[in-house]
C-alpha cells in the first residue's frame, strides 16, 4: 500500500509580521539620518571648495589690481554698476561656484560678501588694500546666505557684532541688498562656511538670534536672555575682525 504524505507548509503569523516590519523600521529610522548627514556632509564639502575657489579668485584680483580688494560694486555714475561676481569671475572662471550644492534652486548666488571689506565700510570710499588688512586669517570675507535669483547684484552684508556663526530671524537691521545678502547660519548641519581673506576656509556652529536690530541698538543683551552655550561674548572668543581694524571681535556698532 503506498501512502501520501502531504506537505504542511506554515505561513508566517500576524505577530511575525509585524516583528519583522518593526525591526526594518527601526533599522530605516537608524540608517536614514546617517545617510542624510553624510550626503549633507559631502555638500558642505562641496560649498567649501566653491569658497576657496571664491576666495582665491578675491586673492589674484588683489594682486591684478594695486592690492585693492575687489569691490562691492564697481562703475562710472552713469553706467551700469558691476557687482563683485563679475569682479572675481574672470580668476574662477564658473559661475556654478556662486551657487551652494545646499541652496534653495532658483538661487544663482548663495554667497554674500564683506562689506567692512569691499566698501571700506562705514567711509564708503574705495575697498580696502589686502595690506591694510591687519588680521586676514580672522576677517571673513564670503559667508554661505540666503541667497539670490540673480548675480546682478553681488549680495552683501555689514556684518554686527554677532552675526556671522548665528542664524538671523524677526528683523534683520544691518544688512544691504535685502534680507538675501544675510549670513545663512544653519546652512550645512546647524552650521554654515565663512571663507577668510588669507585664503583658509572654516565651518562654524550657529545659535538663533530673534532680532538683530537689538544688537544694533545696543540694547542687547539685555533686550533678550543670552544663548547657550554661545552669547554675545563668543565673537570674540571665535576671534573675527569683522570690519579689518585689528580688534577681534568689533565691528562700528560696537
Amino acid at each position: 500500500m503506498k501512502m501520501h504524505l502531504k506537505k504542511i507548509i506554515h505561513g508566517f503569523t500576524l505577530i511575525e509580521l509585524l516583528v519583522v516590519i518593526a525591526i526594518i523600521a527601526i533599522l530605516a529610522a537608524i540608517l536614514f539620518p546617517v545617510f542624510s548627514r553624510a550626503r549633507e556632509n559631502a555638500r558642505k564639502s562641496s560649498c567649501q571648495s566653491n569658497l576657496k575657489q571664491i576666495g582665491l579668485g578675491w586673492l589674484q584680483y588683489g594682486q591684478d589690481y594695486d592690492e585693492y580688494a575687489v569691490p562691492i560694486r564697481s562703475g562710472a555714475v552713469g553706467s551700469a554698476a558691476i557687482p563683485w561676481p563679475a569682479g572675481i569671475m574672470p580668476y574662477i572662471k564658473s559661475d556654478q561656484l556662486f551657487k551652494c550644492p545646499s541652496g534653495e534652486s532658483r538661487n544663482l548666488l548663495d554667497y554674500t560678501y564683506n562689506a567692512y571689506v569691499g566698501l571700506n565700510y562705514p567711509a564708503n570710499t574705495a575697498p580696502r588694500i589686502l595690506a591694510a588688512i591687519p588680521l586676514p586669517s580672522q576677517t571673513p570675507l564670503f559667508v554661505d546666505a540666503v541667497g539670490g535669483s540673480g548675480l546682478n547684484r553681488g549680495l552683501v552684508f555689514i556684518p554686527a557684532p554677532a552675526m556671522l556663526a548665528r542664524q538671523i530671524e524677526g528683523n534683520p537691521a544691518n544688512y544691504i541688498d535685502a534680507r538675501q545678502g544675510l549670513p545663512k547660519g544653519d546652512r550645512h548641519l546647524d552650521g554654515a562656511n565663512y571663507a577668510f581673506a588669507d585664503g583658509h576656509v572654516k565651518w562654524f556652529h550657529y545659535v538663533i538670534h530673534t532680532n538683530i536690530s537689538a544688537l544694533s541698538s545696543g540694547t542687547w543683551p539685555l533686550a533678550e536672555a543670552r544663548k547657550t552655550p554661545d552669547d554675545y561674548n563668543q565673537v570674540k572668543v571665535e576671534g573675527l575682525d569683522y570690519n579689518s581694524d585689528g580688534v577681534l571681535g568689533t565691528t562700528d556698532f560696537d
